[in-house]
């Protein structure tokens, strides 16, 4: 790792503080603890705007279910269940922010200090949005605001770390001091590091604070560990000092004289001389950044301290019962309360010629279809199987024919809709399988291009569409060749007995 080592850890800037100190513990209620100090206000910014594409999968990391709940929502919970938060702000991609909604789910909305902001092409300018949403900054909702409220710190935080624990959060805004505006949690690197002669390229974990992509080759020498600490998030600052740093970014200059991008809120505070505090970060801190890592944290998070936070013994309490009730855990019990929907929906073939719209995409067709929308009779049953599920009416009762807003509509916005339903049942959608039944068109060469332009819709990645086809063996109007026939079926899992 003589590739771009640890070099802000070496500043003379940084000092580590070994432990806790006794200036306040902020994770419970202040009103539980009278005559202790008031802890400092804390925003949280949590990016949450990458695509993931380590992952290899088509959904984006941060929208992962991890034992039970978005990735991103672990983060979100831990954040909102602290005492000396105030302010929320979730960067999300710039595309796509109806994917966080959904994956916040109702409940989670109703919490008057989140919001959620687009973030931008880089990591910088993602968390730069979110500090200017802030309630004390220029473009916040509450700018000027100057009651007890207002944030003094903020915590900058990675949606794919989501193990954020209330104890590190103490640790990093103990750390804080006038002398001291930024903090970030380290641990002591284990594995032996090695420098290379440069060969190739490859891509390594961001965990240990280096630059995302190394090369590697021959090994040259062994690198002394002394010194040298793991980076984690989240990084903790004095509100206006952090975000005057990234209004006045442009280009920061690294150790070595090179020009780099920031990919990291600490080595914006080290470039510009302040003191910077280390404290002891928390191994369930790790990063999700491969499919293997899902696996570590989902065992880390059966484990959570924060699952025996005093403040959850309501929730704890209902987990048992969920355990008496399900003879299991109460995560278990949780996602036994999968709910089952089926749609049904028939189109007959117009005299007019096609292509026709089929489970999203454009079929080559010697008819067209009748139809108020665009008739395509796959995703209307998808519809109706999630509405179904749902409990929530039918498509007729959503997009009534009656209506000439629909007339010729793209049927994908009915699906985008139903979807978004899920949300705010505080439900989400888990699979989804499709049958078409018809003598004409052929089906088989269009399958894989109707898993993807469903999963594009839907959001759900395209392992969990199904898409098959059938005939009725020249039996009724389907087997006459009239007209097309689709039948689907919506798996849905609710979240806190909704």
């Amino acid at each position: 790792m003589g590739f771009g080592l640890l070099n802000f850890l070496f500043s003379p800037g940084l000092y580590f503080i070994p432990a806790f100190g006794d200036k306040w513990h902020m994770s419970a209620a202040s009103d539980k603890n009278p005559g202790t100090p008031m802890p400092p206000a804390i925003a949280a910014v949590i990016v949450a705007a990458g695509s993931g594409s380590r992952m290899a999968g088509a959904t984006p990391k941060q929208f992962l279910d991890l034992c039970g709940k978005p990735v991103l929502c672990h983060s979100v919970d831990n954040f909102a269940s602290h005492a000396a938060v105030v302010e929320i702000v979730i960067v999300g991609p710039p595309d796509d922010l109806t994917s966080v909604r959904r994956a916040l789910g109702h409940q989670r909305m109703q919490d008057e200090r989140l919001r959620i902001v687009a973030g931008g092409a880089t990591r910088q300018q993602s968390v730069k949005a979110g500090l200017a949403a802030l309630g004390g900054s220029n473009g916040g909702n509450r700018a000027g605001d100057m009651t007890r409220n207002r944030a003094s710190l903020v915590g900058i935080h990675d949606a794919a770390r989501p193990l954020v624990s209330h104890a590190v959060i103490d640790r990093l805004a103990a750390a804080i001091s006038d002398e001291v505006p930024a903090a970030l949690p380290v641990l002591p690197v284990a594995d032996t590091l090695k420098s290379t002669h440069v060969q190739e390229s490859v891509h390594i974990q961001e965990s240990v604070h280096i630059q995302e992509s190394v090369r590697v080759g021959r090994i040259s020498g062994t690198i002394d560990r002394n010194g040298v600490w793991a980076a984690q998030t989240p990084q903790m600052f004095d509100l206006a000092t952090i975000l005057a740093l990234h209004e006045g970014y442009e280009r920061h200059e690294g150790h070595d004289g090179s020009t780099q991008p920031v990919t990291d809120d600490v080595s914006l505070a080290e470039g510009a001389g302040l003191a910077i505090a280390a404290i002891e970060g928390d191994r369930r801190l790790m990063k999700l950044t491969h499919q293997d890592d899902l696996a570590m944290l989902v065992a880390l998070a059966q484990n959570d301290p924060a699952n025996n936070d005093p403040a959850k013994e309501d929730l704890a309490k209902e987990d048992l019962a969920k355990d008496d009730l399900a003879g299991g855990s109460g995560a278990m019990a949780e996602m036994m309360d999968l709910r089952v929907g089926n749609g049904f929906d028939v189109h007959k073939f117009a005299d007019t010629s096609g292509p026709i719209m089929l489970a999203g995409i454009s079929v080559p067709s010697a008819h067209g279809m009748l139809a108020h929308s665009d008739g395509d009779v796959g995703l209307h049953a998808l519809c109706d199987a999630i509405f179904g599920a749902l409990g929530d009416g039918d498509i007729g009762f959503h997009f009534p024919p009656s209506d000439a807003r629909w007339k010729n509509a793209d049927s994908a916005q009915f699906l985008r809709f139903a979807v978004e339903r899920c949300a705010q049942h505080n439900a989400e959608l888990r699979h989804l399988d499709l049958t078409i039944i018809c003598e004409t068109p052929k089906i088989t060469p269009h399958r894989d291009a109707m898993r993807a332009r469903i999963a594009e819709i839907s959001g759900l990645p395209i392992a969990r569409i199904g898409v098959k086809a059938t005939t009725s063996e020249g039996l009724g109007f389907t087997g006459r060749g009239e007209g097309i026939a689709a039948q689907a079926t919506a798996s849905v899992l609710f979240r806190g007995g909704a």
